[in-house]
Order: structure tokens, then C-alpha cells, then sequence
């Protein structure tokens, strides 16, 4: 097993050095880059998401807005915390960081392979640009001459957006997001690269990204995300039969000190 993490490390190097590259961890293996919104609901759609689409995303701003310090501006910035906060969207999330990408493809599902996408793209932080329906420009920027911006070789199939970093969230995982025209079918990308992860690997994998300071309280920086940490280091190994508890006694937490701050 060793000789195989080690073996993982070089590829993992190999796939990372090159600059200017997104990445996207799945941990389960037989997954496909579809957006949540457009899996498993083609039928019941009638193969048209938009009337979902907004229902969900209304719902998600009635019912958000007495939650939120920040209210988001435009569209975009509404999927973009949907989409973080587990709504089903059209976006997908991706990072500038492999070791994100990594953890993503390794925190769950211990008894599947997973796998680490790469792949090299142009990125727009002018999603203002945009209409996310049909990941082209708005009707109204397309009058504008050509020239002021660039295009995306994919335009009106698949566009990148990077968001402003206003959460946590974003910071942490340096979030970039994709964008579908038809959320049903996977993306198909040119300059991408796979790089398989072996199930027998994502225990020792986590406890080198812990050490390395990407964890699940790191990405999800609340309660929440504290939580999941402790169940998948305490609670799963056991639940899987990959270790046993020792019951031991331990003082309780006084908490007093923190009471008087």
C-alpha cells in the first residue's frame, strides 16, 4: 500500500504542475460531470429544467433572505450560494486548487474508486456578462463590439465563471464554477486529464490532506462542516468496521472560561 501512495503522489505532481488548470474531485468514480439539477430529472422534466430551475431558486431567496448578511446583486451570485449550500443548480463545482479537488474526491464513499479531474479553460470573472441559461452573453452584450472581452471556446455550450469571494466558502475551496447550457449532458472538455483514485487509498489520503490543513471545517468553515469532520474521523471508520472505539473516561469540558470572553 505504501509503494501504491507514493506511486499516487507522482502522478497527482504529474497532473498538477502545469499552471492555469481547474480541478474537480468525484468520489465515486462512475460519475459524470452532470450539474445536480439535470440528474435523474430529464423525465420528469420533460427534458426542459428551466421552470425547476426557478422554482427552486425563488424558493431558496424567499426563504434565505432573513438568513443573509450580504444579499447577492444578480443572478449569478444567487447560484453561486445555492450551489454551496446544496440546492440543485446547473453549475459545477471546480477549483484552482488540486489539493480541494482532492478532498472532494476522497471524503466519502470509501467503497468506490474516485477520481480527480483536470482541465485547462479561459475564466471569466465578468459573469455579469452572461446569461447562465445559455451560457452565452446576454442579448445585450452581444452588441457590444467583440473586442471589449474575450470569448470561451466553448461559449453556448459551457462557460467558467470564477465568483467574487465574498464567503468563506469561496476563499477556502478557490472556488470556479461551470455553467451548461443543457445541464442533462455531461461535459465534454478538450486539454482535460483524469487521474483515478484507488478506494483503498481515501483513509491514508484524508489523514495527509488533515496534516496539509484541507479538511472538511476548513472548506466549510461552520458547524456544519465541524461536524462532518468529527463523523468522518470518528464516527465512519467504526460504522465501516475499520476500527473499534475505546471507551475511556475523559473530564468534561468546562467551559466556563469561554462563558466569561
Amino acid at each position: 500500500m505504501e509503494n501504491e501512495l507514493e506511486k499516487f503522489w507522482e502522478d497527482f505532481y504529474s497532473l498538477t504542475k502545469e499552471p492555469r488548470r481547474i480541478y474537480r474531485g468525484m468520489s465515486d468514480i462512475s460519475f459524470e460531470l452532470i450539474p445536480s439539477i439535470g440528474r435523474k430529472t430529464e423525465k420528469g422534466t420533460q427534458s426542459n429544467i428551466e421552470g425547476l430551475e426557478e422554482s427552486l431558486l425563488e424558493e431558496f431567496k424567499k426563504i434565505s433572505l432573513s438568513q443573509l448578511d450580504i444579499i447577492p446583486d444578480n443572478v449569478f451570485e444567487w447560484l453561486f450560494l445555492a450551489q454551496h449550500y446544496g440546492l440543485p443548480t446547473r453549475l459545477l463545482d471546480w477549483s484552482l486548487n488540486p489539493l480541494v479537488a482532492l478532498y472532494f474526491a476522497i471524503f466519502e464513499n470509501d467503497d468506490k474508486d474516485g477520481n480527480l479531474y483536470s482541465t485547462q479553460v479561459p475564466i471569466s470573472n465578468q459573469y455579469d456578462l452572461f446569461n447562465y441559461k445559455t451560457a452565452d452573453y446576454t442579448d445585450e452584450h452581444k452588441k457590444t463590439p467583440i473586442g471589449i472581452f474575450s470569448m470561451q471556446p466553448n461559449q453556448g455550450n459551457v462557460i467558467f465563471i470564477e465568483p467574487k469571494y465574498t464567503d468563506s466558502r469561496y476563499v477556502n475551496q478557490k472556488s470556479i464554477f461551470s455553467c451548461s447550457r443543457n445541464p442533462f449532458e455531461p461535459l465534454k472538455l478538450e486539454k482535460s486529464q483524469e487521474l483515478k483514485i484507488n478506494k483503498e487509498l481515501k483513509s491514508l489520503l484524508r489523514d495527509r490532506l488533515k496534516i496539509m490543513g484541507i479538511s472538511h471545517s476548513y472548506l466549510f468553515p461552520n458547524l456544519d462542516g465541524i461536524c462532518k469532520e468529527i463523523k468522518i474521523g470518528k464516527f465512519d471508520p467504526i460504522a465501516n468496521g475499520k476500527a473499534t472505539h475505546v471507551i475511556c473516561k475523559s473530564a468534561p469540558l468546562d467551559i466556563s472560561e469561554y462563558m466569561k470572553s
